[in-house]
């Protein structure tokens, strides 16, 4: 359209110069739209190699841009240690391959394979969350073989696992109904039973650190229990006797007032020591930012004596405490193991461990000391 466009005027424009110049309009326009049309063709094949030039490189670009972020993703992905021997569950004497527990994460870690020909022995990292192919592909590849599949067998049944499945459901269910799995490369060409952890061998170390801190920690908390309770006795020992010291100011005032001296003498002693605990709240609120009231006075005063008979009695409740987390997370992660072998024993050690974490919470919480800002009050 637009060449043709540009025809038609070119035509016009030939016969205009045509008439003024008295020439012959026929030729000129004829050689006029030769050298017209022969222009419009180079420019259009100019245009078609400016834009095939172009769209290559933005093809290049985007494919260096695609091939670049593959390949940074590739060298980015993350890869997962295998843990040091001594955290992982031991490999069965007669075993001819076993898998083998991370201690620290209580989750499959390694399948080992010891080579009877004096090769070396053959360490396959485990990936519970990916489908169990990609344990088959690997231990096929290592092994030299060209396929490999997985079962589970047991005294009664022997059964085939989909290689969709997810590796922890395959292992999940070996422990749970006590059986082994089987690996069988080439159709049967040769099977490698795969021995798995038993629980007294996974719950060992954890029944270990229970036992060794179960009567740290209970001796510790039965300490914070009797220096709490000291604390609370002369919190409530202050209590009252700030109660008898107001009622003792009271009635000497009245006496005073009505029997030593008269209304005249007491009135400016009154008001000088009314004005006089007005400052005294006051000066309070300025060191520590905080409303004075009775209740924090309590908990400013317990919160001193326990720190106070803490050190007396060489308690260190950041170790209580680091003690407890430990032994909670002992006791959880040995209700879990239990609990993949089908026993539910260990909610009782959990429950203890949750009475024990409450028993020795704090029963006041120190008060947060705010510094001044020029922003302020600060709660």
């Amino acid at each position: 359209m637009l060449s043709r466009a540009l025809q038609v005027a070119a035509l016009s424009s030939v016969r205009v110069a045509a008439v003024r110049n008295g020439a012959a309009p026929v030729t000129l326009a004829v050689r006029h739209l030769a050298t017209t049309t022969s222009a419009l063709q180079a420019s259009t094949t100019t245009r078609s190699a400016i834009y095939s030039a172009l769209l290559s490189k933005q093809i290049a670009t985007r494919f260096h841009i695609a091939r670049r972020s593959l390949t940074a993703d590739a060298v980015a992905a993350p890869t997962t240690p295998v843990p040091p021997r001594s955290q992982l569950t031991a490999i069965p004497a007669d075993a001819s391959a076993a898998i083998q527990y991370d201690l620290g994460t209580h989750l499959p870690s390694v399948l080992t394979v010891p080579q009877a020909d004096g090769n070396a022995t053959l360490h396959v990292k485990l990936y519970p969350a990916r489908p169990v192919e990609s344990l088959l592909v690997d231990v096929a590849s290592e092994l030299g073989a060209e396929h490999a599949a997985i079962y589970s067998v047991s005294s009664a049944e022997r059964v085939r696992w989909c290689r969709s499945t997810p590796l922890a459901d395959v292992v999940a269910d070996g422990l749970r109904h006590d059986m082994k799995l089987e690996l069988v490369l080439d159709g049967g060409k040769r099977t490698i039973v795969v021995e798995l952890p038993s629980l007294t061998e996974r719950a060992k170390a954890l029944r270990e650190t229970i036992a060794t801190l179960t009567p740290k920690v209970d001796a510790a908390v039965a300490l914070k229990q009797q220096c709490d309770t000291r604390a609370l006795r002369s919190a409530n020992l202050l209590v009252w006797g700030g109660l008898g010291a107001l009622c003792a100011q009271w009635g000497l005032m009245a006496r005073l007032t009505w029997w030593e001296y008269s209304w005249d003498v007491m009135e400016p002693i009154s008001y000088f020591v009314t004005f006089g605990t007005g400052i005294l709240g006051y000066m309070f609120y300025t060191v520590t930012r905080r409303d004075y009231t009775y209740e924090l006075m309590t908990d400013l005063h317990v919160s001193r004596k326990q720190a106070a008979l803490y050190r007396r009695a060489q308690l260190d409740v950041r170790q209580l405490r680091a003690d407890m987390e430990a032994l909670n997370a002992a006791r959880t992660a040995l209700t879990r193991v239990e609990a993949e072998y089908g026993q539910v024993d260990g909610a009782v050690a959990a429950a203890e461990g949750a009475e024990i974490e409450s028993a020795a919470a704090p029963t006041f919480r120190p008060p947060v000391v705010v510094p001044p800002t020029s922003e302020g009050k600060q709660g």
